[in-house]
């Protein structure tokens, strides 16, 4: 199954690759910031706030304001932070850069303070004793930050970035075509060859269950391009609730502590996202080729657990028919188009079918119809099978990935196959991989591929291999610590 948002995620996941060591970066610890401290880049003047902390017996911060250099996203900490009497200044990059006052400034009964500048253009955090819990928000024009751990988060991840560079919360639209760029590079670093479309990555970025702006993060070097980024995504459903780390750093930037930072920024979302749920694991996979990241999973303390392989058929090793008729649907069974299909009732076969697999959970509505309307998705390729009764049986969903043309040719993929368990053992898997083969080949294509667990409980790795597939590619799953997961 290679689209669909988490699977898709899972399966081609971005490389954190990183050998380098941790940096304390530009920014002083918060408990060195005794006074004013700042990171921008070279030569690039907007608008900051600089609160000048005076506190009068109600408890109110008076501000003024002054022009500092500061980038986009940057912080200015102001004050003894760690001593709960100073000020946390946040650029939001929007706005026209011109100085405001803070409009407002607010003492609430638990020590801690937000202020909002003018023109949503700043955040203004003040907090107590500590940068701790805080359920209030503080909003700009389009991110709201939690005065807590998301703070905190972008604090520490600032801190541990060499000089110059610069934490970002994700902007779809702004950063998707730098971070396919990014990851295809990760991608021919380590000859892995199945890449990232713009479509791909916008679809994990903005799937069910994905806020991009607040569960993923870029960094950006002294020059502005991406240098690296990373996401947690969380799959909370009751039985197996999970979260996904993913990320990457360019090659260019690798070695220099980006991706054990990110790794770190990505490991504690999750554990955020996770809180509610007991028993819950991280997870995150990574390409077979790519030793680096396995080295630094190993090292975050994560273990393999589970190994897939990317299976590929080449119609020039395989003859191949070009007719259905050659490839025949048995008796008390018949054929149908997935767009003849009541397709929540194909959602239950397949929640059905792969009920028994290692680490499956059930799909949802929402999940369903972004996974059969993906840019890689193939539906009139696709075919489901159902008994006499009418009761759908056993299907396969087709996909295709034209930006792997170059690397591995112009092949179709099998996205998803399944059969009804009361249902096995009778050849209609088999027969449906077979079907899809004739259309591929009558199609143009120049053969086939599809994703499998290497360790597959319905053994369905032989049936491939014996149809003519061989292990291509692959991915290694790792999960944190001694979780158990299944």
């Amino acid at each position: 199954m290679r689209n669909g948002a988490v699977a898709r995620t899972i399966a081609r996941a971005p490389l954190f690759g990183e050998a380098g060591h941790w940096h304390d970066g530009a920014f002083e610890r918060l408990k060195n910031c005794a006074h004013a401290h700042l990171v921008r880049r070279s030569g690039e003047a907007v608008a900051a706030v600089r609160a000048a902390l005076a506190v009068d017996d109600a408890g109110v911060t008076q501000a003024s304001n002054d022009l500092l250099e500061v980038g986009a996203w940057q912080i200015f900490l102001l004050g003894d932070v760690g001593q709960g009497d100073g000020l946390a200044v946040i650029h939001s990059g929007k706005g026209d850069h011109k100085a405001h006052p803070v409009l407002a400034a607010r003492a609430e009964r638990d020590g801690a303070a937000a202020v909002q500048a003018a023109g949503a253009e700043f955040l203004v955090f003040g907090q107590g004793a500590s940068w701790g819990i805080s359920d209030r928000f503080c909003r700009s024009s389009d991110y709201p930050i939690p005065m807590s751990q998301t703070l905190e988060r972008l604090i520490r991840l600032s801190n541990a970035l060499p000089a110059g560079f610069t934490a970002h919360p994700c902007d779809v639209e702004r950063d998707v075509a730098e971070l396919v760029a990014l990851t295809n590079a990760n991608y021919h670093a380590v000859g892995y060859p199945l890449l990232y479309s713009e479509g791909d990555l916008r679809e994990d970025l903005t799937s069910f269950g994905m806020d991009a702006p607040s569960q993923a993060i870029v960094v950006r070097a002294p020059t502005g391009v991406i240098a690296g980024w990373a996401w947690a995504i969380g799959a909370t459903d009751a039985e197996k609730p999970r979260a996904y780390l993913n990320g990457g750093v360019h090659p260019l930037f690798q070695g220099i502590g980006l991706g054990r930072n990110l790794f770190a920024w990505s490991r504690d979302r999750a554990e955020e996202l996770l809180a509610p749920f007991e028993g819950a694991t991280i997870q995150a996979q990574t390409v077979e080729p790519d030793k680096r990241t396995q080295r630094l999973y190993v090292a975050a303390g994560m273990r393999p657990i589970r190994y897939y392989s990317e299976m590929l058929l080449r119609f020039a090793n395989r003859p191949t028919s070009s007719r259905l008729s050659d490839a025949p649907i048995p008796a008390g069974y018949q054929s149908l188009a997935i767009a003849d299909v009541d397709l929540e009732a194909l959602r239950v076969l397949k929640n059905h079918c792969f009920a028994d697999h290692w680490g499956a959970s059930a799909m949802t509505p929402i999940e369903w119809h972004e996974y059969l309307t993906a840019e890689s998705a193939r539906p009139a390729l696709g075919e489901v099978i159902a008994a006499a009764s009418g009761e759908l049986v056993a299907y396969q969903l087709t996909g295709a990935f034209p930006q792997d043309t170059n690397t591995v040719g112009h092949v179709l993929w099998v996205n998803n196959l399944g059969v009804h368990r009361e249902h096995r053992n009778r050849g209609l898997a088999r027969l449906l991989l077979e079907r899809h083969l004739i259309r591929a080949q009558a199609d143009g294509y120049e053969g086939s591929m599809l994703g499998v667990d290497a360790a597959s409980l319905t053994g369905a790795n032989k049936l491939y291999e014996s149809v003519g597939y061989k292990h291509y590619s692959g991915a290694v799953r790792f999960i944190l610590g001694d979780a158990e997961f299944s």
